[in-house]
């Protein structure tokens, strides 16, 4: 989640939002750009307009 964070954060990429999925814990984590690095447990993405966890 980290390297997420970061790569959003330095804006390197024009990135604005990311996931990540622990297959462990069977949860999904969403950061978007200007969150504070604080990601929120979501696999809606504002962006797409769909929930990513029906691809699992």
């Amino acid at each position: 989640m980290r390297k997420v964070i970061r790569l959003i954060d330095e804006d390197d990429y024009g990135i604005i939002e990311g996931f990540v999925y622990d297959y462990i814990a069977k949860k999904w984590f969403r950061y978007r750009k200007g969150d504070g690095a604080l990601p929120i447990e979501s696999s809606y993405s504002d962006l797409l307009t769909i929930d990513l966890n029906q691809f699992l």
